[in-house]
């Protein structure tokens, strides 16, 4: 409404309007209209301070208007209006400085404004509002905005008279000052209806008659309406008009009519002022989104009413809820702050009369938003408690929000700085003046002076670590000078806990003097002690890595994202035959070359495969070439280097030089391959080559197994150096006789085989007699002696249906065959041939041993050694033998021992005896005296079998008994062979206890020569010269040879084959110590022999 100097009591008996001048009693607004047209502002405003303050007689006008804003805001009121206008926005919010002319100062005011009419082209006529002081200071968050004018004052008080109307003569009769307000001229003349309608308004008289008409009818029950009348004053004025019909004739028809006269034109007249404040105060709310909230108390509810625009007009929507209900749409957060405001107008204070909130509701959509509310108690109990509360809720999302988290956003950097060495500063030059964040201040310590903080770069410098102020000041006085004015600098701040920090301060230029001098300088300090002591880390770490990559022996290569070279260690320079800086910014194919090290082909570019599939990879068996034309054997490991954001950046290279290496893996390769005494290939190597040659189904191969006649000879006259000597030498000369694409290999000792490929069997034996001719023809000479050998050779057919296992088995049986046959002959296999089927014969033996010796199928037995110089009968030394229970047959050793021999069963044989005797032994002695020796033969495998003394020594030591009770037995013909082992063994085994024999003594050609070598205990003298010396004078000199030597050399002596009394006879005369024969001792077994010994005391 137009401001008006009304009172209060004028309103009194106005009781529509009570409701709105309560609830804009709440609010301390200016609404506003500005006709777009005329330019003109029409103003409406209850708050004296506000309206004063405005000044409003002198803005009547937007231009007026805009002349009191401030410079600074101008341009915003005009961006904010144009987007209204435009239709960009439907409604604006924005605060702005209006000069307030009573104090001459800036006041802060927040307006709210959308379009409230428009032209019949469709462009805005009109735009209404409200405007709230909100401080001398900008403050966006001011709590929600008192709205609408405190209604004004009552009316006057009315003037009324009576009136009477005669129909029949059609007088008038009514109250002079009513003759004298409506000017009845001449002065007492007669009042008629004529006169009365003459001066009723012309737009009135119509609905005048109407009303007379239908009481005169009898239509209704008496006369009431109002029209305007034509006072003296020139204007029309309202007047109500009632009454009744008071006379009437027999007919009906009115004669007479009385009643009241009241002028109401105050009351119409303050009646429109209320309509039109009414109407401003919906169109303010509604401008601003608010919405008028009664709380009832007494019925527990409250009534939302809100203001919507449809058609030009405002209407007012009214929702009603139960109080309980008043809180279920706030935000969780806001709950608690909402129900204690709640509490707080119903159970508020007697002077607490305004309440006011803010909180988020969640609307239809989902979404929250932000609302304030102003409450003010209009009703209350007589103690003072509130009924019924009113007030206006507005919506301030867009202005709050953004605000409210902006300011959330500065608590949170508040908090941060508090906790941190981050802080703001600010420099003035001209006056020197420094400014630090408070919380920074506390934690500094200057060095030289004992004040506190006084905002001087003089006091800053002393703060600054020494060796950093002449560089800080030089910096900030030429980043100052500088065109952009960017300062940043990095220097150490002294704390009050007596440390250094490392700062880093960055800031710019914000305002500059009438002379483009600097005058105010703002930034930020950060605390970068932490990064320098990771960059201090940092560099350490890269030197420790760059004097490691200088120091390891593998070349390192550094690319860039092209694949060109950035770096290369010293290694790489050495391995590539060049610099750093001649190399840098080429591709590796320009210094080098890399290729596949089996063909030596191809040409590798491991950088470029790296680069392109961001992979990392290793390649190995590669030959690199540098640039002088050397070539290394090497391995490449490559892997990509990579940005920040994973982008890739280079590669590294590392080359490593596995020169020496892989020349050892070809030698160990070729020595795992290759005999080491002839140097041509092992027998694994030959198995190999066999077992790849025999996978072809179209093929027809030959297999030549070699083995040497009187090899042994050389080796027992000459030693083994000569014989090693004859081996290498006769390799050479067969070397030659053979073709190139066969395989010749040692198999071992002085056994040969040769794979002849795509050979038949006649083609092989021609090469066969070659290979024995050059064999006979070759003579080994050795210290002035002679030597000439055989060959025996067997030969089988390699076809689809052979294995390489078998092929081996047939030659290796034919060349046995060959053997048997008289040496130095050539065999070629036959299944129909009887000598292979003999050979067979010995072969099948070979899976009945496997068996017997994991089924324990074999059996000790025992036979007793007699004393031929003593006169007792009891006998004290026995040898174990052993026979093989086969299919419950038992079986002599000379049946199956041969075999075991020959397909080196043997050293597994004797191991099961020596467990076996001395487990036996073991158990039988916790009950019965033994204490006899027992003799164990070993055979020559066992000799130089690797671990076999361990064996022996641990399994004595386990059965608990007394060394000297065992007593071994090597063969003369098995330490001749293996005279080193043989020797190592014997003089072991004599250490822990153990007693020797040399068994068939004399049988060899060197006997006497190597009998000092051994040092046995026992000689044992072959059975072949005891079992005929009866009728043969040499056998008995034979005998009585060793005896004497034995005897001699301190041996006891022990005759074999003694079958007869005489024969034990003659022994005994020659003084041999002992016999051994089926004449005193038939073999029985060894548990059953055990069982009959005497058994201990108790036992």
């Amino acid at each position: 409404m137009s401001r008006h100097h009304n009172t209060d009591d004028e309103f009194a008996d106005i009781q529509e309007l009570d409701v709105y001048r309560t609830a804009l009693a709440a609010s301390d607004s200016l609404v506003f209209i500005w006709e777009l047209g005329s330019d003109k502002i029409t103003l409406f405003c209850l708050n004296e301070e506000l309206f004063l303050a405005i000044d409003a007689k002198e803005i009547l006008s937007g231009e007026r208007w805009l002349a009191r804003v401030h410079p600074d805001d101008k341009q915003q009121i005009l961006d904010k209006n144009e987007q209204l206008i435009t239709g960009r926005q439907q409604q604006i919010h924005f605060t702005y400085r209006l000069l307030n002319k009573q104090p001459g100062e800036w006041m802060w005011l927040s307006a709210h404004s959308r379009v409230y009419k428009y032209l019949a082209n469709g462009q805005v006529r009109s735009i209404i509002g409200t405007c709230d002081i909100m401080s001398s200071e900008k403050h966006p968050l001011d709590e929600l905005q008192k709205k609408a004018a405190r209604i004004a004052t009552a009316f006057e008080g009315t003037l009324d008279t009576t009136w009477d109307w005669d129909l029949n003569n059609d007088q008038v009769d009514i109250s002079d000052s009513w003759k004298e307000l409506i000017e009845l001229r001449p002065s007492g003349a007669q009042l008629t209806s004529h006169l009365w309608m003459q001066r009723v308004h012309p737009d009135d008289r119509e609905n005048t008659l109407t009303a007379l008409f239908k009481a005169f009818r009898n239509e209704t029950d008496g006369i009431s309406y109002e029209h305007r009348i034509l006072f003296k004053d020139g204007l029309y004025h309202w007047a109500l008009i009632r009454g009744h019909i008071t006379e009437r004739l027999a007919n009906g028809r009115a004669t007479r009519a009385t009643g009241l006269l009241i002028n109401i034109d105050r009351l119409k007249k303050q009646d429109k002022i209320l309509k039109k404040q009414q109407q401003t105060i919906n169109l303010g709310l509604y401008s601003t989104s608010s919405s008028l909230i009664e709380f009832n108390f007494k019925q527990q509810t409250f009534t939302i009413s809100a203001y919507t625009l449809q058609d030009g007009e405002i209407s007012l929507q009214t929702q009603q809820h139960p109080l309980s209900n008043a809180s279920e749409h706030i935000h969780p957060d806001d709950q608690n702050s909402f129900q204690q405001f709640l509490s707080r107008v119903e159970f508020g204070k007697q002077d607490d009369t305004k309440n006011q909130a803010r909180w988020r509701s969640k609307r239809q959509t989902g979404q929250y938003r932000w609302y304030s509310i102003n409450v003010h108690i209009n009703e209350r109990a007589t103690d003072g408690s509130p009924l019924a509360a009113i007030g206006i809720r507005q919506d301030i999302h867009d202005s709050y929000e953004s605000e409210y988290q902006r300011l959330l956003e500065h608590q949170r950097e508040s908090i941060a700085y508090q906790h941190s060495m981050h802080a703001v500063w600010e420099y003035h030059p001209q006056s020197q003046y420094v400014f630090f964040s408070n919380h920074f201040i506390d934690k500094l310590q200057p060095i030289g002076i004992d004040s506190p903080w006084d905002s001087s770069l003089n006091y800053c410098l002393h703060c600054i670590h020494p060796d950093d102020v002449a560089r800080v000041k030089q910096q900030l006085k030429q980043q100052l000078q500088a065109a952009n004015a960017i300062i940043d600098l990095t220097y150490r701040f002294h704390t009050q806990k007596g440390e250094w920090i490392w700062i880093r301060a960055e800031g710019r230029v914000t305002e500059y003097d009438t002379k483009q001098q600097v005058s105010k300088v703002i930034g930020t300090l950060i605390d970068i002690t932490d990064l320098k002591r990771s960059e201090s880390e940092l560099e350490k770490e890269k030197e420790l890595a760059q004097t490691t990559l200088e120091s390891i022996n593998e070349a390192v290569i550094t690319t860039d994202e092209n694949g060109d070279i950035c770096t290369l260690n010293h290694k790489a320079e050495q391995l590539l035959s060049t610099s750093q800086d001649q190399a840098k910014g080429l591709a590796l194919s320009a210094i080098c070359s890399l290729a596949e090290e089996d063909s030596n082909s191809g040409d590798y570019n491991p950088i470029a495969l790296c680069l392109q599939g961001d992979l990392a990879f290793t390649l190995n068996k590669l030959i690199l070439t540098n640039s002088s034309k050397n070539s290394f054997y090497v391995e490449c490991s490559v892997s990509p280097l990579h940005s920040h954001n994973e982008a890739v950046v280079g590669c590294v290279l590392v080359i490593r030089d596995v020169s020496q290496s892989r020349k050892t893996t070809h030698e160990i390769e070729h020595r795992a391959q290759h005999d080491a005494l002839t140097g041509i290939f092992n027998r694994h190597a030959f198995e190999a080559a066999l077992e790849e040659n025999t996978q072809n189904e179209h093929y027809q191969h030959s297999l030549c197994y070699i083995d040497l006649d009187q090899f042994k000879i050389v080796n027992d006259t000459c030693g083994h150096l000569a014989g090693d000597e004859l081996l290498r030498q006769l390799t050479h000369e067969l070397s030659a006789t053979i073709r190139q694409s066969d395989v010749f290999a040692r198999l071992g000792g002085d056994e040969f085989g040769i794979l002849m490929l795509n050979c038949n069997t006649e083609r092989a034996l021609k090469i066969a007699h070659k290979i024995k001719q050059t064999v006979s023809d070759y003579t080994f000479h050795w210290q002035n002696k002679a030597f000439r050998l055989g060959a025996s050779i067997g030969i089988a057919e390699i076809n689809q249906d052979t294995s390489a296992s078998l092929a081996l088995q047939h030659a290796d049986t034919a060349c046995f065959s060959a053997k048997d046959q008289g040496r130095n002959r050539i065999h070629v296999f036959s299944f129909d041939d009887a000598t292979i089927t003999t050979t067979q014969g010995h072969m099948s033996w070979v899976p009945r041993l496997h068996k017997a010796l994991k089924e324990d199928h074999f059996e000790l037995y025992v036979q007793a050694i007699r004393s031929l110089q003593t006169a007792t009968s009891e006998d004290s030394h026995f040898e174990i033998l052993l026979r093989l229970n086969d299919a419950g047959k038992t079986t002599p050793p000379g049946a199956f021992l041969p075999a075991a021999e020959r397909y080196n069963l043997s050293a597994q044989i004797d191991r099961w005896v020596i467990s076996n005797t001395l487990h036996t032994l073991s158990a039988y002695r916790q009950h019965t005296k033994i204490s006899d020796t027992f003799n164990i033969n070993l055979s020559a495998a066992s000799l130089s079998e690797p671990g076999f003394f361990d064996f022996v020594s641990s399994s004595l030591l386990n059965s608990k008994l007394c060394p000297s009770q065992i007593c071994f037995e090597i063969t003369e013909t098995a330490a001749v062979t293996n005279l080193t082992a043989a020797h190592t063994l014997i003089t072991e085994l004599k250490k822990m206890g153990c007693q020797f024999a040399l068994d068939d003594f004399g049988s060899g050609l060197s006997s006497f020569g190597y009998l000092k070598s051994f040092p046995v205990d026992y000689l044992k003298i072959d059975g072949a010269f005891v079992k005929d010396l009866i009728d043969d004078p040499i056998d008995a000199a034979m005998v009585k040879s060793i005896n004497e030597i034995g005897q001699i050399m301190g041996k006891k002596t022990v005759a074999e084959f003694v079958e007869n009394q005489a024969i034990a006879d003659v022994l005994r005369e020659m003084g041999v110590d002992y016999a051994q024969g089926y004449h005193f001792s038939v073999p029985s077994p060894f548990a059953e022999f055990l069982s009959k010994r005497p058994k201990k005391n108790g036992d």
